[in-house]
Parts: C-alpha cells; structure tokens; sequence
C-alpha cells in the first residue's frame, strides 16, 4: 500500500528575487516521496500564474518564464503553493515565502545608483542611459541624476 505522499520545493532565487533576475527565466526544484511517474505536481506562483508538471522520480523542475515574473509587483511578499497527489488521491501540500526586491544596483565605472524611501532612483555618472517604463521625471545637475520611474523598473548604465 504506498504511503502518504511529501513535498518540498526550492526556487533558484531563494527567498529574495532581484530586480534583475525578473529579467530571466527562474526555476523550483520539486522533491517529493510516494509519488507515482505518472502524477503531476500542480504550481501556483500567483493565482493567475500555474503551472502543471509530470513527476519523474519523484523530482520536477518548474521554469517560470521572465514574462510572468516582470509581471510580480517590487517591494511585495509572494509565497508559491505546489501540491502533489499519488494515484490513491492523498495529498501533499507545501508553500514557500519570497520577496521582490526594492533597490536597483548600478554598473560601469562612476556609477551608484539606489532607490530611495520616496521612491526616486538617484545615481552619479558623467553620462547615464537610462531606459525602462514609467519614467515619470529625470534630472541632473552636477553630474547627479535623479530619475522618478513608477514601476521601479529599468535598465540603466554610464557611457
């Protein structure tokens, strides 16, 4: 008589997705025991993202696409659900925590680039380009840039 079915899940960003890893495609490794080949592990980042995958071994491996994760708010708490079921129909049931993270991090030489509390994205450069959505305002003044985005999204870097 099989046994009661386990899961656990672990994502490839861990408990704090960064802003540039929304940029590519992620996975959940998923681990389970008592779990038929022919069962399915049942995924939900959200409830508008799911995703269904075939055990093999008692291991899966979701791949969230970089187009579901742009979709995750910044600054905001996640957590992911995956259930499993063995062909009797017992179930097993994990969740997993996560954030978005709130700052951007800049690159190339003589650049610093932050979010701040008020939620301006500031940086220091001779020439910085910028590009994203939402830029709602950019100045600068001696050297120093200030770009106001509302998605806290973008691509940025010194020239």
């Amino acid at each position: 008589m099989p046994q009661q079915p386990t899961i656990s899940i672990l994502p490839s960003f861990g408990d704090v997705l960064s802003i540039s890893e929304k940029l590519s495609n992620q996975t959940l490794q998923i681990i389970t025991t008592n779990v038929e080949n022919t069962q399915f592990v049942s995924v939900a980042l959200t409830s508008n993202l799911t995703y269904n995958q075939q055990m093999a071994n008692n291991f899966a491996t979701i791949t969230f696409p970089s187009a579901d994760l742009q979709t995750l708010t910044n600054k905001t708490n996640y957590t992911i659900t995956a259930s499993v079921s063995n062909i009797l129909g017992d179930t097993a049931q994990t969740s997993y925590n996560f954030s978005i993270e709130s700052t951007f991090s800049g690159t190339g030489t003589g650049t610093t680039l932050g979010i701040r509390s008020d939620g301006l994205l500031v940086g220091a450069a001779t020439t910085l380009n910028f590009s994203g959505s939402g830029i709602s305002s950019v100045f600068v003044v001696d050297n120093i840039a200030t770009i106001a985005i509302s998605g806290d999204y973008g691509q940025f870097g010194d020239t």
